[in-house]
């Protein structure tokens, strides 16, 4: 009878994915199955087409750089034409220092997992490069830096091209806030100098000549005193924004730090840790010398869903800036043109 029970249940393995044996061995601890696992689920989101769960799982560093509209834009129209099937085979699993060519950042621990795909009933060998990120496998998107900027110039053409440019990255090693904000966030800023940093255009979206009206009325967070947000309209569709930046002026009474303190604990728009993006760049105390800082991904509203924003204050200053955009790659423009006006220096051609 346990002979028999044995090769039941070896014709049910038999049977099942290989995403069901790598599972297990993943809940084990094993780190090798875990990113093969992921590997595999990715290649079912392929087969499926279900790209916007494939961009969900990108790398936040690739997400700075590639718009998530080039990525499905790529597998709707270049892509899902091959046919694809789900992962067969995982033939090799290494753990290197591996560079993403699209930034020229290296990235230690990197998972590269070779493996066959069936595409149109026939298998291919390929290799992906999958980074461990806030408990996940995440993935990049592009294999060379002429390849990305093709794409992006094919689906994509009012925004820059890549530069690999580690410092586009989102995770910055030495746990710097990205993007030169770093050396512009400890003074107290001026409505003025704000208006003149921002940069007139990104990607196809201009900045509002005028700021919202009613300014009084227009407060982001409920302990503000009042607020003013510039935003940037795309050019063919005023209803349209990719993004903006609002600067909430402090009460006296309420420094930069108890105000982000307020943000990321408010019961009335709470601030999940687990949704952080650099849950390592927390709040500091500006006696220390740090400055409060908060970059995070929450759901806005039906229309626009999950935005990504990036908030800061000066240390010892009166004013918090919010800059919010759809997705990471349209706030990391955005961040960069302040950063660069702020500090004096040409934003460059974000057009």
């Amino acid at each position: 009878m346990r002979q028999w029970l044995t090769l039941i249940t070896l014709l049910i393995l038999s049977l099942a994915s290989p995403m069901t044996w790598l599972a297990g061995a993943a809940q084990e601890g094993d780190p090798e199955a875990a990113a093969s696992a992921a590997a595999i689920e990715l290649s079912r989101f392929e087969a499926n087409g279900d790209y916007e769960s494939l961009v969900e799982l990108l790398h936040p560093d690739a997400e700075a750089i590639i718009p998530p509209d080039v990525v499905t834009a790529w597998y709707a129209e270049e892509f899902a034409p091959r046919d694809a099937g789900e992962i067969t085979r995982v033939t090799d699993v290494q753990f290197i220092d591996w560079m993403w060519p699209v930034n020229g950042k290296t990235y230690p621990e990197t998972a590269e997992i070779t493996f066959e795909q069936p595409f149109g009933g026939e298998a291919e060998t390929d290799t992906i490069h999958l980074v461990e990120f806030s408990g996940e496998w995440r993935w990049f998107f592009g294999v060379t830096l002429e390849g990305a900027n093709s794409l992006i110039e094919s689906y994509a053409p009012a925004y820059p091209a890549a530069r690999a440019d580690p410092t586009t990255a989102v995770l910055t090693d030495d746990g710097r806030i990205p993007w030169g904000l770093e050396g512009v966030t400890t003074v107290d800023l001026t409505e003025e100098q704000i208006i003149a940093a921002l940069p007139p255009d990104i990607a196809g979206h201009t900045l509002r000549e005028e700021p919202e009206e009613a300014r009084e009325a227009d407060v982001s967070y409920v302990f503000a005193a009042s607020s003013t947000t510039y935003s940037y309209e795309d050019a063919d569709d005023p209803a349209l924004t990719a993004g903006g930046l609002t600067v909430s002026r402090l009460p006296t009474d309420l420094s930069v730090p108890q105000a982000l303190e307020e943000i990321r604990s408010s019961e009335t728009s709470p601030i999940d840790l687990d949704e952080f993006l650099r849950v390592n760049l927390e709040m500091q105390d500006s006696g220390e010398g740090g400055v409060p800082f908060l970059l995070y991904r929450q759901t806005a509203d039906e229309a626009v869903g999950e935005a990504t924003y990036l908030v800061w204050g000066a240390s010892g200053g009166t004013a918090i800036y919010t800059a919010t955009a759809r997705d990471l790659a349209h706030l990391r423009l955005l961040a960069e043109g302040i950063a660069a006006g702020l500090g004096g220096e040409e934003s460059g051609d974000f057009s």
